[in-house]
Formats: C-alpha cells, sequence, structure tokens
C-alpha cells in the first residue's frame, strides 16, 4: 500500500477531527520542517527514526541499452534510519 500526503492529510483530518484544509497546513509543516532542518542536522523523530543528509560521491554511470558511458554527478539524498523499536515493530 502506498501512502500518499492525500491520505495522510485525510487520515489526521478523520483522528483529531479537522478540516482537510487544516490537516493540509499541519503536514505541510511538518513536511517543510523536516526539509528545511535535514540539510544542517540531523532529525530525530522518537520511536520512528532519524532523517539525515548523506552526499553520493561522482561516479562513472553506464546506460545498458547503449552501453554509453557518462558521469554521474555528486549529490545529496535524504536518507531515513529507522529506530530499533520501528524495526521491532515491523518484525
Amino acid at each position: 500500500m502506498t501512502v500518499t500526503k492525500n491520505k495522510i492529510v485525510k487520515n489526521i483530518s478523520k483522528n483529531i477531527q479537522i478540516s482537510e484544509s487544516e490537516a493540509l497546513m499541519i503536514a505541510d509543516a511538518f513536511f517543510g520542517l523536516i526539509k528545511s532542518k535535514i540539510s544542517k542536522n540531523t532529525v530525530k523523530l522518537s520511536s520512528f527514526g532519524s532523517f539525515y543528509e548523506k552526499k553520493t560521491p561522482k561516479r562513472l554511470g553506464r546506460n545498458p541499452k547503449t552501453k554509453q558511458e557518462h558521469i554521474i554527478v555528486s549529490m545529496k539524498k535524504p536518507v531515513l534510519k529507522v529506530s530499533e523499536l520501528a524495526k521491532k515493530i515491523l518484525n
């Protein structure tokens, strides 16, 4: 099952009995906070996990169809490291 932002908003509005527009503002503020803080710090959510930024190195890539090689530039990616408690819940 895919959890979309729209499903999250509907679930928030249903669970705490607020309008969907208010729930959307809450979700946008939450995701915006994570996006703005992840480049400076690790964002830790207790009992869930930690978001942090990882820099991938520059590397050689290859098109599987044409076998043509090209350089893939280094970039920053967000990473989620799941907490031990969340892992226990899954297993």
